[in-house]
């Protein structure tokens, strides 16, 4: 469900965990492919998707199941035709509720790639594997004219050193030169280990991290806020210890609920969602048995990181100052090397803003069935702005419209007007979805101001409706359609 809520904090921690880079936990080097891994790697699927191919042919694409042994790939592609130029893009997903991208993304042009120096780790890790599990068919340019065929083994020394256990999903994609598909596979494979979920219950809280984590900025975004005020927001750094995380906040107001949002980023080449992403009602979690794992680590961290501000509720009416540490047992077990942000957001239930896990942008505007026989419209357009939420402009022949800019002249007075409302959605063309009906304006605003109708549709559209144009549906009230006594 989600709330209308007001926004009280939001906050962001930077840091950094230092043990080594994303490109050495990849193991491309040598030395590391050999190395015994903390878990197991089983390779459960191998698919081909988006068959059959303009200029190749699939005879086989499967994965074979063996007990007690590794699964084997097996591919035979017959390739009729020459190439000098071989795109293979991949990238990583890991099963969070849904298949996201995780650390590994790129392309590499294969031919030019193996004449010229090789001074990139990534594109080293990648062709070191593709080597090994395909032995028959990596070699120099040019490829083709031959049929393909392959029946490998995928090895846990393949993978980097440390990930987290879950579900897998490699995609491979080669293309031509004029991007034509010549084989598109996707692996799934499913890592055994404590798993990300594992690695942050509490009986591991106190296990030793092998990495270091240092806090490098907390910034409070979005200020100032409607209903708090901000008296500080800083991390302090110091030598040779964690650094400090230094928030002061003033709550005047007292809240029964308090919307908690929490979201983990790693930076990649840019900040991308990790593993970590949710949203708890903190005031009802405190009053309800706590069975959901990640929700009770939020809670176990928040409680040792905020210790005199999570308590159950009521809250507010007090001034809020912490100052902490971010310790690495706060940390899942095991996770990668690199820059992280952790993104805080709290939130009073409200009837200001609406809190969205999205973004909307309006794209067009039209008018249909012109011209009108009662009505002249004059403009009707939408204003694109950068970084902002576009504006819609339509206005009408009446004081004090100003919010939608279209000037429409509406000569004459009118005492019944039926809205009527559809939503549609774009799949392979635009059909119905949800929202569809209509009411009388006059009579459904009249009683809109009296209290909830019996149709929540209808009150939704109405709520709408006035937020976005306020000035045209409060008219009708005051005698746009005629005076409230007169509408009926």
């Amino acid at each position: 469900m989600w709330y209308r809520s007001c926004l009280l904090l939001s906050f962001s921690i930077l840091f950094v965990v230092p043990r080594f880079s994303l490109t050495a936990i990849i193991a491309g080097n040598k030395e590391q492919s050999n190395e015994t891994r903390p878990f197991k790697l089983h390779v459960t699927r191998l698919i081909c998707i988006d068959l059959p191919y303009a200029e190749t042919t699939v005879n086989e694409c499967r994965v074979i199941l063996r007990r007690n042994q590794r699964s084997l790939m097996k591919v035979s592609i017959n390739v009729p035709k020459v190439y000098n130029f071989l795109l293979l893009q991949y990238r990583l997903h890991y099963k969070f509720t849904t298949f996201q991208p995780l650390l590994i993304d790129g392309e590499l042009e294969v031919c030019s790639y193996m004449r010229g120096p090789k001074t990139s780790i990534l594109e080293n890790y990648i062709y070191g594997v593709m080597s090994d599990l395909l032995s028959n068919t990596v070699y120099p340019c040019p490829h083709g004219n031959k049929t393909y065929t392959e029946i490998t083994e995928f090895k846990e020394e393949y993978a980097p050193k440390s990930i987290p256990a879950g579900d897998y999903r490699m995609d491979l994609r080669f293309a031509s030169k004029s991007n034509v598909t010549l084989l598109w596979l996707q692996g799934f494979a499913t890592v055994k280990r404590r798993g990300i979920m594992g690695s942050i219950n509490e009986e591991q809280r106190n296990v030793t991290r092998p990495f270091k984590l240092q806090v490098t900025r907390v910034l409070c975004v979005d200020t100032p806020y409607a209903e708090t005020t901000v008296n500080e927001c800083r991390v302090i750094l110091r030598r040779n210890q964690r650094s400090l995380i230094s928030v002061s906040i003033n709550v005047p107001k007292v809240y029964n609920f308090l919307l908690l949002q929490y979201r983990l980023h790693y930076k990649f080449t840019t900040y991308r969602p990790l593993f970590i992403d949710g949203v708890v009602e903190v005031c009802s979690y405190l009053q309800n048995p706590m069975t959901n794992i990640l929700e009770n680590y939020i809670y176990c961290v928040m409680s040792d990181l905020l210790p005199n501000s999570v308590y159950p509720c009521p809250h507010g009416n007090k001034t809020y100052t912490e100052k902490i540490e971010f310790k690495e047992e706060y940390a899942p077990k095991s996770i990668p090397a690199g820059d992280y942000r952790l993104d805080l957001r709290f939130a009073s239930k409200s009837n200001k803003n609406l809190t969205r896990r999205y973004t909307i942008q309006v794209m067009r505007m039209l008018y249909l069935d012109m011209p009108y026989v009662d009505t002249v419209v004059e403009e009707c357009r939408v204003v694109l702005r950068c970084n902002q939420r576009c504006l819609m402009k339509v206005s009408a022949h009446v004081p004090k419209m100003q919010l939608l800019h279209g000037v429409i002249h509406v000569p004459k007075v009118y005492t019944y007007i039926v809205i009527q409302y559809n939503l549609y959605y774009k799949s392979k063309t635009f059909q119905p979805i949800l929202i569809n009906g209509q009411f009388e304006a006059c009579a459904t605003l009249r009683d809109y101001e009296r209290g909830p109708n019996q149709d929540p549709l209808t009150d939704y559209v109405v709520h709408v409706l006035k937020h976005v144009i306020p000035t045209v549906l409060g008219s009708c009230l005051e005698g746009l359609c005629a005076p409230i006594d007169s509408c009926r």
